[in-house]
């Protein structure tokens, strides 16, 4: 005999139940896909700019800038055989014998005068091409303006054609309309 079931859903909500239903876990950083790009850019910004501890990072960085210049400052008196003057210290900037050496900035690269001057034909053929593009906005927004006034003369003529046939086609209706009735009366005075 031919098999007639195919399906049957019996059991399977037991078996789903054994280790409960559960809520799918929340990722620990939600997928920003499909969100509003502005609202992103703002939001990189915003946690750029407020990192934990950066503000304590800057102070500590402050701090080593001026305990390199005190040590400079000590390092030429003593080269110049000249007693050191002490700057004004704070309760908060301690004064540490070694100078905090990581912190001092790096000397910045030399840039090659070849590339200088790619540089400046490249900036002044972007300046080129804004300055083109502008011409042609300027243009293109100058023949809008025209045809939209041009469009604007020719609803009004037409609108003005309009009610001058429409008293011209009243008068003439009202004239036709004066001569038949006076026909009509002069026949019927002729009968009668």
């Amino acid at each position: 005999m031919a098999k007639s079931k195919n399906h049957t859903s019996h059991n399977q909500s037991k078996k789903a139940h054994r280790n409960g239903i559960k809520r799918p876990r929340k990722q620990y950083y939600s997928s920003t896909k499909g969100v509003d790009a502005k609202f992103l850019r703002n939001q990189r910004y915003a946690k750029k700019n407020n990192r934990p501890g950066q503000k304590a990072a800057l102070k500590r960085i402050a701090k080593a800038a001026l305990l390199a210049k005190e040590f400079e400052a000590k390092k030429q008196a003593k080269a110049n055989n000249k007693p050191a003057t002490e700057t004004t210290t704070t309760a908060t900037t301690p004064v540490v014998a070694t100078p905090a050496v990581a912190t001092t900035p790096k000397p910045t690269k030399k840039v090659p005068v070849h590339v200088q001057s790619i540089k400046k034909v490249a900036s002044a053929k972007v300046t080129a091409k804004l300055a083109k593009v502008a011409a042609l906005r300027a243009k293109r927004r100058a023949a809008h303006k025209a045809t939209v006034k041009k469009r604007a003369e020719q609803r009004q003529q037409k609108a003005a054609t309009k009610t001058e046939t429409k008293a011209e086609v009243k008068t003439e209706t009202k004239n036709e309309v004066k001569t038949e009735t006076k026909a009509e009366v002069k026949t019927e005075t002729k009968t009668a």
